[in-house]
């Protein structure tokens, strides 16, 4: 994992290998299980996820947008709108 953002379900690449839905599955099984049992409270994820892909010239742009994810999310964006379908 490169960044993890200010909004809970919000993650930046993988490992190329891995199957998305794989690494989707085990990330939320594992974080359920943990705060589920571990910490006694309730998590429930939503159905479905949302991935793009980007080349390494993007990197460094969608690295701080990750970093910096509760400033965007007050803005109206159009990356707000694709966030929220």
């Amino acid at each position: 994992m490169l960044a993890f953002g200010n909004i809970e379900d919000h993650i930046l690449s993988i490992n190329p290998n891995i199957k998305i839905a794989d690494f989707v599955a085990q990330v939320k099984g594992a974080s359920s299980h943990y705060i589920n049992h571990d910490l006694g409270k309730l998590l429930y994820w939503q159905d479905g996820y949302g991935c793009f892909s980007i080349g390494r010239s993007e990197l460094e742009q969608v690295k701080a947008y990750v970093l910096n994810q509760k400033k965007h999310h007050s803005e109206k964006t159009i990356l707000n709108e694709l966030e929220e379908c």
